[in-house]
């Protein structure tokens, strides 16, 4: 797929596609939620590993849409944190979270994402520290 092929499925134009692609523009997660219907690997494009290299093949309650979700705010609050994991924290992290939240927890991580909005839960949140306590 071309870069124009992109633009268009995710909604954006062909130079916001272009800055997403050289790093000067983050993509919206409407713009990752597009794409990733369209069959790309978003976690790939985020992290640098596909989706299948994440180790959550023993844990079928988790989809590709939890783990769109959870990569989405785990990118969201080191944005906000200023937090620097290397690719391999990142995946870490993403895979721990996967694992340790509730699927009702995904899934509202998933339907605020759908809404624009970051909502981590608290327990995940720990995990990290990214608590305020």
């Amino acid at each position: 797929m071309n870069q124009a092929e992109f633009a268009t499925i995710g909604g954006v134009g062909r130079t916001a596609q272009i800055n997403y692609e050289s790093g000067d523009r983050r993509p919206t997660s409407e713009y990752l939620i597009a794409i990733a219907a369209a069959g790309a690997d978003v976690n790939y494009i985020l992290t640098g590993q596909r989706s299948a290299g994440l180790g959550l093949d023993g844990h079928p309650d988790v989809s590709a849409e939890d783990v769109l979700g959870v990569t989405l705010v785990i990118e969201t609050v080191l944005r906000q944190t200023r937090g620097k994991p290397t690719p391999q924290e990142k995946v870490a992290m993403i895979r721990l979270a996967c694992e340790k939240s509730t699927p009702d927890e995904r899934r509202a991580m998933v339907n605020a994402m759908h809404e624009g909005v970051c909502v981590m839960p608290v327990s995940i949140a720990k995990l990290f520290r990214f608590d305020a306590e």
